[in-house]
């Protein structure tokens, strides 16, 4: 894609305080394409990264392809039709929030979560990850071996089940 249709597509899109590079669209801000159109499923633009948060909810995404490398913030990739996370970021700079969607494992998942990471409401038969979690891990599927605790997070309409992060990947490594 020229820099020209990158241009036009970020301006449509609200887009501001970017650069280009190499194709791909680098924001020192934030980006929040929520309930917008995708293009077959996907991101409009691919993204390099993002200094600020970036959601993509409720697009119609069936992936993750041209999600930026890291973001600053967080990432909201909630109520969508994802079946992977494949090409999500690498890091993540608060919480990523990957609830209502159509997963059935943790395949992708980003390297890091600064704070919390929100799976639930998905369709997992599986809570594994290799993502290093620097808060709480959030989960709607109970798994054997992993202490539960209930929090809400002062909201009383989402009960999500959560585990301890230090204890998640136990049952998996034996």
């Amino acid at each position: 894609m020229d820099d020209n249709k990158i241009h036009s597509l970020c301006e449509e899109y609200g887009i501001k305080n970017y650069t280009i590079d190499e194709g791909l669209v680098c924001v020192d801000g934030e980006v929040n394409l929520d309930y917008r159109k995708s293009i077959n499923g996907s991101l409009p633009i691919h993204f390099g990264y993002a200094r600020g948060n970036f959601s993509c909810k409720g697009m119609g995404l069936t992936n993750l392809i041209g999600s930026p490398e890291i973001t600053g913030g967080w990432f909201d990739c909630r109520d969508n039709n994802l079946t992977s996370l494949e090409g999500c970021p690498i890091d993540v700079g608060t919480w990523f929030d990957c609830r209502k969607n159509n997963l059935t494992d943790l395949e992708g998942s980003p390297r890091m979560v600064d704070s919390y990471f929100n799976v639930g409401y998905n369709n997992l038969t599986t809570n594994y990850c290799e993502t290093i979690i620097g808060g709480v891990f959030q989960t709607t599927f109970r798994e054997e071996g992993l202490e539960f605790t209930e929090e809400n997070y002062n909201n009383e309409a989402i009960k999500n089940f959560s585990w301890r992060t230090n204890l998640k990947k136990i049952k998996n490594r034996k």
